[in-house]
């Protein structure tokens, strides 16, 4: 309750409850997730001497980013249950709660949902989506079934687009350098090693590559 010209007047504000409503509904929607549920990363990052080098990385890339700096994303490779997708999870509601614009997709849904929009309208708009959006995270990439359309017309101009654009990029892979280039090279009807080039080109261009050595904790 207040006065001014000759008049109480109320003002509404948000109460702290309200507060934190309001910030969880505008983190929501900075935050697109496909195909995973990051309810189920909740569980604080810990450190040991297999994971220093990874969490300093990404205690670098969350600075940068809180700064206003350049960031160049990394791809995260290691076996079964080390805890790629935790790290990356983490990583995404940080950027999130520095106001980033994210989407964080469990790539073989991804590629299922895009293989169903071919030939529709929502074709064009996820793949522009997925070109623009300021943080791309994708997680288990390699674990799709080899695509020569979805590596040749979809996920190659993702990766040019955000190479040109300077978006960046982290991947979570369970394949190292040089099994995701053979991957790439597979498709269900040959192996066409140059074309899984110029993707890999482009993809080592928006990332560094991280191997995360560590037991299995599933």
């Amino acid at each position: 309750l207040f006065y001014e010209d000759d008049t109480f007047k109320i003002e509404r504000k948000p109460c702290a409850y309200q507060q934190v409503l309001l910030e969880e509904k505008a983190k929501a929607e900075r935050l697109q997730v496909i195909g995973i549920d990051l309810s189920l990363y909740n569980d604080e990052l810990f450190t040991n001497a297999n994971r220093k080098s990874v969490l300093a990385k990404v205690k670098q890339v969350i600075v940068n980013y809180q700064k206003g700096l350049a960031n160049k994303g990394f791809y995260l490779h290691g076996s079964y249950g080390s805890g790629k997708t935790y790290i990356l999870a983490n990583l995404a509601k940080i950027l999130v709660s520095s106001n980033a614009r994210v989407i964080f997709a469990y790539y073989p849904d991804l590629v299922r949902k895009i293989k169903g929009y071919i030939g529709k309208t929502e074709f064009e708009d996820i793949i522009e989506e997925l070109k623009n959006i300021e943080v791309l995270i994708l997680d288990d990439f390699g674990g799709e079934s080899p695509n020569s359309y979805i590596r040749d017309e979809v996920l190659l101009p993702i990766l040019q687009y955000r190479m040109v654009n300077k978006k960046p990029l982290f991947v979570t892979s369970n394949l190292s350098e040089k099994e995701i280039i053979a991957h790439l090279a597979e498709s269900t009807k040959e192996v066409d090693a140059i074309k899984a080039l110029r993707v890999f080109e482009r993809l080592r261009s928006l990332v560094v590559f991280k191997e995360l050595s560590d037991k299995n904790y599933r």
